[in-house]
């Protein structure tokens, strides 16, 4: 099978897989009963679907799990992560009791609901109403002298929940400034509840909660010891018809790559499937003489700086403190020689990459990890050659390219921000 259809093969394997476990993502948290009482445990994070409509709750590894819905607990929360709530609002739709996602918890709570494709805002204020954020979009019929014209019209967008938090916010002068200002959107919409809450509070805590609303795209930086193994897949000398050609493979030898990464959450399609972007840079060496007897040998001696450029899926088997992952993924690159010499190369290159491992997360959003790294590349390599024995040793040089294939296994260490 071609490398590349098992990549592929592989990556589709990943989000089949991440969707089918989806469901079974247990996380340290909490809840709490309709008697105030807090329960601790595991709790499942279904996802940004799941997760406002059921709270799957099992004590301990292994031990039942009952499925709890909105208003038969009062509130979960993951530790170190989201909170939700039950709450009773009054859509259009009429009357319904969903879980709320907690945005920011003070004297007054913004909560969020996310339901298909749609968002809602909500507010609860200090009496402990919760009031709905809307927006709607309306269409106004233009007037001409003898009427309204049904085809030409201007489509609108009012902005309810201004009114409404104009109400809410109406004691605090700096959060209704702000409010001209805010858009329907979470950070927007915290930022002004926040401004309302230190205007306001006038005790020491508050604001006991504030949800983490970071992209969640991470970067990495991270080093590794790197065994390569080169072997040359064909050679075309364009001057010379050279004898005893080494095809057999090159001994091996040790780099040691330096590089970045920036992680894109997917989760959108499952929250353990990320996308990978990499930039790494390593010495590459390559030494060779080819014998065109009786008249001289010559010799391709390089020593080159290559950059490559993977990019990848990657999936995390879990969330908690220690976790491992797995990534593949297809790359490009190119080389130059970083040598002032006669022999100039150029080099492009392509292949594919897999990496697992594992990371352990602190407290913070600092995390360390370490793992098995493997690359299959190919090189096509142009430059000139140099004789090193016969009348014309260190004169001439003739044309050359070279087709290599590399297999690299890498002890990779990093540290993820």
């Amino acid at each position: 099978m071609h490398p590349s259809l098992k990549l592929y093969l592989l990556i589709a394997l990943f989000i089949i897989t991440g969707k089918s476990y989806g469901q079974l993502n247990f996380k340290d948290g909490y809840i709490i009963s309709p008697e105030d009482d807090t329960l601790y445990g595991k709790i499942n994070d279904g996802g940004k679907k799941d997760n406002y409509s059921v709270c799957r709750f099992r004590e301990a590894r292994g031990t039942k799990t009952t499925v709890y819905v909105p208003g038969e607990i009062k509130a979960y929360r993951f530790t170190g992560g989201s909170s939700y709530v039950s709450g009773t609002v009054y859509p259009e739709t009429g009357e319904k009791t969903i879980f709320l996602e907690v945005l920011l918890e003070g004297s007054v709570k913004l909560y969020y609901d996310r339901k298909g494709g749609y968002r809602e805002f909500y507010i609860e204020d200090e009496e402990g109403a919760i009031h709905e954020l809307t927006i709607r979009e309306e269409y106004l019929y233009r007037q001409n002298p003898i009427g309204y014209n049904a085809s030409q019209y201007d489509q609108v967008r009012l902005n309810y929940y201004k009114d409404t938090l104009e109400y809410v916010f109406r004691d605090s002068e700096k959060a209704l400034r702000q409010l001209r200002r805010t858009e329907y959107e979470k950070r927007s919409l915290v930022d002004v509840t926040r401004k309302y809450i230190g205007e306001t509070c006038t005790g020491e805590n508050c604001i006991l909660y504030e949800a983490d609303l970071r992209t969640g795209i991470r970067t990495s930086v991270f080093t590794a010891v790197q065994f390569n193994r080169v072997a040359v897949l064909s050679e075309d000398f364009t001057l010379s018809d050279f004898e005893n050609i080494n095809d057999t493979p090159i001994l091996g030898y040790f780099s040691f790559p330096l590089g970045i990464s920036v992680d894109f959450p997917l989760k959108v399609f499952q929250d353990r499937l990320s996308f990978r972007f990499t930039a790494a840079g390593e010495k590459f060496r390559y030494n060779e003489i080819f014998s065109n007897p009786p008249e001289e040998d010559y010799t391709v001696n390089i020593n080159a700086t290559q950059l490559y450029f993977p990019l990848s899926l990657k999936y995390d088997f879990g969330h908690g403190r220690l976790a491992s992952y797995i990534s593949c993924g297809t790359l490009a690159g190119f080389g130059f020689d970083n040598r002032e010499s006669r022999n100039e190369v150029s080099m492009i290159m392509g292949g594919w990459t897999v990496e697992t491992g594992l990371e352990f997360r602190t407290n913070t959003r600092l995390s360390f990890y370490g793992g098995l790294h493997y690359q299959s590349i190919w090189k096509f390599m142009t430059g000139t050659k140099t004789p090193v024995t016969g009348f014309t040793a260190g004169l001439d040089q003739e044309d050359y390219s070279i087709s290599l294939r590399k297999h690299t296994i890498a002890l990779v260490i990093g540290i993820r921000l």
